[in-house]
């Protein structure tokens, strides 16, 4: 239901009054009247009227100055002045001080006057609209541009995490390039010296610090267990070696013991550990080192072989992704390193056969040039599902892939000597490995099932 429109009319003459409000009753208006100005505006403070109309000569106040103060009370209702004549003041003065909407002469034309109030009352209308539609406007602009500034903010956080992404895929594939590269040059090269100078000039490409090297020997030989031979690869690139570190091995070698994984040194000149690992480095002024331990295990034992180190001159060198790319290459340079030092002591024909590979806990046999099985580990053992007595002496490949003739993957038949077996019983998978030694040899199986 449509609200009534709301008329405060105000007169010192009562029939005038009167006469105003039957006129204005035609049109169904709420009318009020009174002839006391003062109590017209204590009835603006509490009530909505959409039109006052006063008449001009009063003698508690003009009309004028009534309008101008309910201007003030309420600035949305609309004034209008009535008067029969026009004193010293125009019509714009009124309009002026105290911004009446109309003015209306005596005598009026009582349907003249009701026009009048009909179109004041329909641009109050209108303009009432047009403030909801201005103040809707303004709300959705608000919520637009609360929107607006989500959205950015939602594609800035997006472009943030596609950028993060983007740079965790692009170490990924740097680190997935550089372990593949790792374990070509694993399988290529041949001896600890042409394995570690091609791995440096790897980890190189990527990070440059100053000096890599290792510290390595037999552990199976309790009399030469103070001879270590030094391995040093230095910025660059030249490779040093040397047979003795002037630290006591067995301290080193008990810290490793006790740490058993890698230890990040970032001050080395106000460590405590400064006096066991500055005789590894060749580079002086190394500020920070990062050592790796060299463990060759088995399933009752950690027997220690070695360590490797990698020193920058720089304190804070060594930090969060350099850090962790640094841990999964060097276990991999670290696993490498221990495994071919095993090999070189069988190529060397050091003692302690069956203890050397049994502490390898991947399979390891050595054959004759006909394939004749001469000696093997337990993991080989194991591999092979039957027992030592009925291993030794049979062919590699009739005992492992139940072949009659050579496996299509062998890596004797190959010019890199590396080859592939997979064990089907067990869902395994191996890349094998030969070395020649002397007339015979030495069959490797590395498992890389995932």
């Amino acid at each position: 239901m449509q609200k009534k429109h709301s008329i405060l009319i105000i007169d010192d003459e009562i029939n005038i009054l009167k006469a105003l409000k039957r006129i204005l009753s035609v049109d169904d208006y709420e009318v009020i009247i009174t002839i006391n100005p003062l109590e017209a505006l204590e009835l603006l403070k509490t009530n909505n009227f959409d039109i006052i109309i006063s008449d001009q000569r009063m003698p508690v106040m003009s009309g004028l100055k009534l309008l101008n103060q309910a201007k003030s009370i309420s600035p949305k209702t609309k004034r209008v002045l009535i008067s029969g004549f026009l004193d010293h003041k125009q019509p714009e003065d009124f309009v002026n001080y105290a911004e009446i909407i109309s003015y209306i002469t005596k005598p009026w034309i009582d349907e003249e006057l009701r026009l009048t109030i009909r179109s004041i009352l329909k641009m109050k209308t209108l303009e009432e609209e047009n403030e909801k539609l201005i103040e809707n406007i303004q709300k959705q602009n608000e919520e637009l541009e609360a929107k607006n500034i989500l959205l950015v903010g939602n594609i800035k956080n997006k472009k943030n995490q596609i950028d993060f992404v983007q740079k965790i895929i692009e170490t990924s594939k740097i680190q997935l390039k550089t372990i593949n590269r790792f374990l070509y040059i694993i399988n290529s090269s041949t001896s600890i010296k042409e394995t570690f100078s091609s791995l440096f000039s790897t980890i190189y490409n990527i990070i440059k610090f100053e000096e890599i090297g290792a510290v390595y020997s037999t552990p199976f030989e309790e009399k030469i267990k103070n001879d270590y031979q030094i391995l040093n690869v230095l910025k660059n690139k030249r490779t040093l070696v040397r047979y003795r570190l002037k630290s006591p091995i067995n301290n080193i070698k008990n810290i490793l013991l006790k740490k058993s994984k890698m230890i990040v040194i970032q001050d080395l000149d106000r460590s405590r550990l400064y006096s066991q690992f500055n005789d590894c480095f060749v580079t002086p002024d190394i500020k920070q080192i990062i050592i790796v331990p060299l463990f060759n295990r088995d399933n009752e034992k950690k027997q220690f072989i070695g360590f490797i180190f990698l020193g920058s001159r720089e304190k804070n060198f060594f930090q969060s992704s350099k850090l962790s790319l640094f841990t999964e290459l060097l276990t991999i340079l670290a696993n490498t390193i221990s495994e071919m030092i095993v090999f070189e002591l069988i190529k060397d024909g050091g003692t302690q056969w069956e203890e050397t590979f049994d502490a390898i806990q991947d399979p390891l046999i050595l054959i004759n040039k006909n394939f004749t099985v001469l000696r093997a580990n337990h993991a080989a053992i194991k591999l092979s599902r039957t027992y030592i007595k009925n291993l030794i002496g049979k062919k590699c490949h009739n005992l492992f892939a139940s072949r009659e003739t050579q496996c299509e993957n062998c890596p004797l038949l190959s010019e890199e000597h590396l080859g592939r077996f997979i064990d089907s019983t067990n869902e395994r998978y191996y890349n094998v490995k030969s070395f020649k030694i002397n007339d015979n040899y030495l069959i490797y199986y590395k498992d890389y099932t995932i």
